[in-house]
């Protein structure tokens, strides 16, 4: 699964996501992700909007993350997926991150 992150001398961070996020593709992405918020970004810009598909497992991986850049008290802008079953803007695909991200009791 392609993917880049581009930290800025700002002190944000962009990354996008293509491709099929699922089980099999998560790991080279979770280690990545665990870097940026280990630097600690006072803002993150996740462009998932070139995703195809996304699993359980990609959603536990986003959701981890989420959680965790909201504990470093991280600024998170989430470019949604276009058009897929969780459909953007629907409360389904909100809750399903919130959720992963053990951010929703």
């Amino acid at each position: 699964m392609p993917f880049f992150i581009i930290s800025l001398a700002s002190g944000a961070t962009r990354m996008a996501l293509e491709g099929d996020l699922h089980v099999a593709t998560v790991a080279r992405l979770r280690t990545e992700l665990v870097g940026v918020a280990r630097r600690r970004p006072s803002a993150v810009e996740v462009d998932l909007s070139r995703l195809r598909s996304i699993d359980a497992g990609g959603l536990q991986v986003l959701g981890a993350f989420f959680a965790e850049l909201t504990r470093l008290d991280c600024s998170i802008t989430v470019i949604e997926m276009p058009e897929q079953p969780l459909r953007p803007g629907n409360q389904v695909w909100a809750d399903a991150i919130l959720n992963a991200a053990g951010l929703v009791n």
